[in-house]
């Protein structure tokens, strides 16, 4: 993947508690950042396309998914899905006084809807 999607991960995981992101293709290539030792890259890219999995079956109900997030204990996980079938993950930790940015975040969100390759 190109440099496009490279510069955009490299500032969504300084948001501030992103332990990993990464951007997926519609083939399942995957383009993923950790900051996180027990998030090794290939625990990431099954999680990624496990992730888009979910998207093409909530599409296939009729569901179709433009952004989803799920909550557990630790971690927050965002994905957004564009039209074109490219998608952004984050996980992002959960702890108390965290240093999340949710606006960033949404400003990177915004971003990366509008953002083309090459």
């Amino acid at each position: 993947m190109s440099i496009v999607w490279n510069n955009l991960l490299d500032r969504v995981v300084r948001l501030g508690d992103v332990r990993a992101a990464a951007v997926l293709a519609p083939n399942r290539q995957v383009l993923a950042r950790s900051q996180s030792a027990e998030l090794t890259e290939a625990a990431l890219a099954a999680v990624w396309r496990h992730l888009a999995d979910a998207a093409d079956v909530s599409a296939h109900h009729r569901l179709p998914p433009q952004q989803m997030r799920w909550i557990f204990e630790r971690v927050l996980v965002y994905c957004l899905r564009r039209a074109d079938g490219l998608m952004l993950g984050l996980i992002v930790g959960r702890e108390p006084g965290g240093r999340f940015d949710a606006a960033a975040a949404e400003q990177v969100f915004e971003e990366f809807r509008k953002l083309r390759d090459g």
